[in-house]
């Protein structure tokens, strides 16, 4: 009677301990990922929070809490009742996280008509004469998302997934459990989880999955860690192809704003300065995003530079580069918008290829004007031919090049900004300056977005000032 009296106190002992290592785990798990919040990454948040469950529910399965606390055993049924939903709730949260929403967004209803029936079990605490009912469907309805979480797994895609793996485990033997529990409750199969050899079972299943589940979160921390220094790399290695500053020339005010999605971006701008003063300006956006645009776009620069000699030319411009490009590019391609302005001629001349339109403030009329020259994108079509299209300029004109990230952002109800809205910006703004003016059009998007951005934003803005076309034009 002492010893089974010992082997309770002791494996009580074995729970505090267990419960107290698992919520702290939880809880660092969460630190970690509030000091890289920027990654946008919620997998080890929802790690964190379901380990602070898991913990919680081994602690307050422990007679010396229960001792420490107080309260009867109806609110200790109740708290734990509670927690055993919420704990469900984190844990198909997690999965989600990890696995994304599944074939056919399986995983994401399945996971979200939990939530649903949790909130609704959550209320049925405080109605006696439904609690029951959902304590018992709880089983169910955990199997069949399980049995959800477990059929993704075991997709070809996640084969050689070593935490889609684990994940195929845990659902198998939560699906034993709860249809174990669920017969139970059904009074079909008596199983008693609560005597010492089932939890001493359980005990030591814990601490096994414990130290796997930390030591492949160790591994894929450790991996993500050296990624993301990879990538700040690449980003940096990106920046410097980049302008290292606005060039100076005498008449023109010109500002650029350049906001990746990622630490890299598919977009890219540059400006070619010539002996006479004249100023040449490329945007350009990769398809797709991440590192494979990065790359593309680091190869604009030079296909670009090779081109130095034609910068009175977009036409020709454009079309060098598309010839390159075709022998280069296979699924992507890039748009690409060129302007010359001919401080000489006063005159703007602008060529694209399937890129959104260059657009013009006139300081006269103040009517938006858009030069919408263009061609097919560079890389699918080697053959494609460019023309150039020539606008007369006045000082106080105000010349708007972007990619399509700014008309194609997207709000909360799925609204994009729009060329129109755009326009209607452009036209309203106040000639306070090209600065400014890119800054309050890049704030005007973001505050659209919202939290998110959805894509590269690029934008280059030139104003042509009141004594532009007085004096000689020189570059600094």
């Amino acid at each position: 009677m002492f010893e089974s009296q010992q082997s309770v106190q002791l494996l009580d002992l074995g729970y505090l301990t267990l419960g107290s290592v698992i919520f702290t785990t939880g809880l660092v798990a969460l630190l970690i990922n509030l000091l890289r919040y920027k990654y946008r990454d919620w997998t080890l948040a929802f790690f964190g929070c379901l380990s602070i469950m898991v913990g919680l529910h081994f602690l307050a399965n422990t007679d010396t809490i229960r001792l420490l606390m107080g309260g009867g055993p109806y609110a200790w049924s109740t708290g734990r009742t509670a927690l055993n939903y919420l704990l469900a709730v984190t844990a198909f949260a997690f999965i989600c996280s990890y696995l994304g929403s599944g074939w056919r967004f399986s995983l994401h209803w399945a996971s979200w008509g939990y939530v649903i029936f949790a909130c609704a079990a959550l209320v049925s605490l405080i109605i006696p004469s439904i609690r029951e009912f959902f304590i018992a469907a709880n089983y169910m309805v955990i199997i069949l998302v399980l049995v959800t979480c477990f059929a993704n797994c075991v997709r070809p895609v996640y084969r050689k997934d070593h935490g889609a793996q684990f994940i195929a485990i845990f659902c198998m033997g939560g699906i034993i459990y709860f249809l174990l529990k669920s017969l139970g409750s059904l009074n079909i199969l008596s199983v008693n989880f609560h005597n010492e050899w089932a939890r001493l079972t359980i005990f030591h299943s814990s601490v096994v999955v414990l130290v796997l589940v930390v030591r492949f979160f160790f591994i894929r921390e450790e991996r993500l860690a050296a990624v993301r220094l990879e990538m700040s790399t690449a980003r940096r290695i990106q920046s410097s192809i980049l302008p290292k500053a606005i060039p100076t020339v005498t008449g023109l005010n010109i500002a650029s704003r350049y906001e990746p999605m990622t630490e890299v971006a598919g977009d890219f701008y540059d400006f070619i300065v010539t002996d006479e003063g004249c100023l040449g300006v490329l945007v350009a956006d990769v398809s797709g995003h991440g590192v494979p645009a990065a790359l593309i776009a680091s190869m604009v620069k030079v296909v670009f530079l090779a081109q130095s000699d034609q910068a009175g030319e977009p036409a020709r411009i454009l079309t060098g580069m598309n010839r390159v490009f075709g022998d280069l590019l296979e699924s992507q391609f890039v748009t690409a918008g060129y302007a010359f302005i001919d401080m000489n001629t006063r005159q703007l001349h602008y060529s694209g290829a399937g890129h959104p339109p260059l657009l013009i403030r006139p300081a006269v009329s103040g009517d938006i004007v858009l030069l919408e020259k263009n061609g097919l994108m560079l890389g699918p079509f080697p053959e494609a031919i460019y023309e150039s299209v020539s606008f007369d300029l006045t000082p106080g004109d105000r010349v708007v090049m972007y990619t399509d990230g700014f008309i194609e952002a997207i709000n909360g109800e799925g609204e994009q900004f729009g060329g129109a809205r755009l326009q209607r910006f452009l036209a309203g703004s106040s000639p306070a300056g090209a600065e400014n003016f890119a800054d309050d059009l890049l704030a005007e998007v973001t505050a659209w977005e919202g939290r998110r951005q959805s894509d590269d934003l690029t934008l280059i803005v030139i104003d042509i000032l009141p004594n532009a076309f007085e004096s000689d034009v020189r570059n600094t």
